[in-house]
């Protein structure tokens, strides 16, 4: 079953978006036609255009599934970077073309400090989310453990994050404070904007944890190799929720062995199983290197499903080609899990990137698989072992197009989904625009910027 028509929708959600600032423009225009006709409608609409967006930043990080099931969580993730810069380029080209709010002591503080937190949260999630400064500056780095600080932990960077809702009050006071505010319909607006984007982050930060949370308890810790550990749970009430093979999900332990902040984690067990769920963690870090410490009969909350990478959002008639290396392979799980039992004449080649032998998961379940599916491929490639008898390397464009054509796929209407690191996937599309594979047939998901 595929959505009808996704691209209209998200269209149609984009114009909606670019239709805020514009109303908010209007109104303001409209108090004095005669003086915004000059120049100084400019200033007027940077700070328009800045305010919609600082407050469209908090609906966006409130995690809206009705417009992350058209987008994809990565995608609103990028559309929340990119609001960001705009907002602050915005912001301060309005206070710079305003010099008379430096004239009206409460309304240019109240301004700059929200300008300032703004500013302050975005640099620090720039270096939260860049794979290469987490690097240079880890949380064990000397700096932060004698500090005690360690700001990049995941937990203390999401608070360090949610003092945009702190400049988003601010800035409401401050565009409240202005002449413009005195007008009904514009303060109207102001109010209508900032009151909805603070609802949805409380909705998102009190009380979406506290009532609409999945509630799980943990049955089973499984070491599946020395770096892959899955959790296997069952539901507190009812039934597993239902979800598609691909997505992820929220995942928040009341362990012990880990502290309590979400985390997301593909689903690796099959879609229609009513009384269990299971993921798998792979060690990255100082939180998911605990995962194996984590202990049966313990609660476990989640928010889901979230996710387009699942075939089940796309026409795959023409058979599917899954690319996966290190976590990666985690949804690639899900998916075949499910065909195996839905429709195991299925057309799906898996090309799985790993260091070492020892890092293939589950090899008896893959047999098995085999057995049952005979239109599926497993095409393991092993980068730091000459030795395995299968392929070594990397994956070619020349070994995607040998292996579809012994799967009895074209590369024209297979659909194509990618999981793994960022220089993974990169690599990856830019190998299947060589073989002149069309971008409406690629499908991935990064969480790395």
């Amino acid at each position: 079953m595929t959505a009808k028509n996704p691209a209209a929708i998200r269209s149609a959600y984009i114009l909606l978006y670019l239709l805020l600032p514009l109303l908010l423009i209007t109104a303001i225009w409209h108090i004095n036609p005669s003086k915004y006709s000059s120049p100084k409608i400019i200033p007027m609409m940077l700070g328009a255009l800045a305010y919609t967006m600082m407050n469209m930043q908090l609906i966006i990080a409130s995690r809206p599934k009705w417009l992350e099931k058209w987008f994809g969580m990565d995608q609103l993730y990028r559309i929340h970077g990119s609001l960001a810069v705009i907002a602050i380029a915005a912001a301060l080209i309005h206070k710079g073309m305003e010099p008379r709010m430096a004239f009206i002591p409460w309304l240019s503080f109240a301004g700059s400090t929200a300008l300032s937190l703004f500013i302050i949260t975005s640099l620090l999630a720039v270096l939260f989310l860049t794979p290469f400064l987490r690097r240079l500056l880890p949380a064990s780095s000397p700096l932060f453990r004698i500090t005690g600080l360690a700001p990049f932990r995941y937990h203390i960077q999401r608070w360090i994050h949610n003092i945009t809702v702190i400049a988003a009050v601010i800035m409401f006071i401050h565009v409240m404070l202005t002449p413009t505010a005195k007008n009904w319909s514009v303060q109207s607006l102001y109010i209508l904007y900032f009151g909805t984007a603070l609802s949805f982050y409380l909705y998102h930060r009190l009380i979406r944890p506290r009532f609409f949370r999945h509630l799980f308890v943990i049955d089973q810790v499984i070491p599946e190799s020395d770096q892959m550990t899955t959790i296997r749970m069952h539901p507190i009430k009812d039934s597993v929720f239902s979800y598609k093979p691909g997505q992820f999900a929220y995942f928040s332990f009341r362990d012990p062995a880990l502290t309590r902040e979400e985390h997301p984690f593909s689903i690796t067990s099959q879609p229609g199983c009513t009384d269990s769920l299971s993921i798998t963690i792979k060690d990255l870090g100082d939180w998911t290197s605990q995962a194996k410490h984590l202990s049966p009969g313990s609660t476990v909350h989640i928010d889901a499903p979230y996710g387009r990478l699942s075939p089940l959002l796309y026409p795959c008639s023409g058979g599917m080609i899954l690319m996966a290396a290190g976590a990666g392979i985690t949804p690639m799980m899900s998916i075949i899990r499910y065909y195996r039992e839905t429709d195991p004449l299925q057309k799906i080649l898996l090309f799985w990137m790993v260091p070492y032998e020892k890092d293939l998961i589950c090899k008896e379940e893959w047999l098995e698989i085999q057995t049952r599916m005979t239109n599926f491929t497993l095409v393991p490639i092993v980068s730091r072992d000459p030795s395995f008898p299968g392929e070594t390397g990397h994956i070619t464009p020349s070994l995607i197009r040998k292996y579809a054509g012994l799967s009895q796929m074209n590369l024209s209407d297979a659909q194509i989904f990618i999981c793994g690191p960022a220089n993974m996937q990169n690599a990856c599309v830019d190998m299947l625009h060589e073989l002149h594979v069309n971008n409406r047939l690629i499908h991935k998901e990064n969480f790395s910027f």
